[in-house]
């Protein structure tokens, strides 16, 4: 799910969810194992390259396990994209709450973005 803000920030929230719990705890374990190994990565698309940096944050525990990150993206056109999520897993399932866009993102948005991941690993009332 998608909704712009009136910053031209774009939130997403994904979840993810499977009946074999082993399974949800690799994959998180991977996308987070990628973080190191793909930064910083640099691509050139045609004659413009872009930059992507991406480091992770501190992060307040969120459900059984959780991390948060910037992705800052850069291109030779002087374009700037930022990329903050915050990722956990919990109850069988896991969330990625987004936030994309030009505006760097701060302290306030990460909490925002936790609060959202918290509620989508919520068990479904009755």
């Amino acid at each position: 799910m998608g909704q712009a803000d009136p910053f031209g920030s774009v939130l997403l929230l994904v979840v993810l969810g499977g009946s074999d719990d082993e399974a949800l705890r690799q994959s998180f374990d991977l996308d987070r194992g990628y973080l190191d190994q793909c930064s910083p990565m640099t691509v050139t698309v045609g004659e413009t390259i872009v930059t992507l940096v991406s480091e992770e944050l501190p992060q307040d525990l969120v459900g059984e396990e959780s991390y948060a990150l910037l992705a800052t993206e850069t291109s030779g056109a002087g374009q700037t994209t930022y990329t903050m999520a915050v990722t956990a897993r919990s109850n069988g399932l896991m969330a990625s709450a987004q936030s994309v866009g030009s505006s760097e993102p701060d302290g306030i948005l990460q909490d925002k973005l936790a609060e959202l991941a918290a509620q989508a690993l919520e068990p479904a009332g009755p």
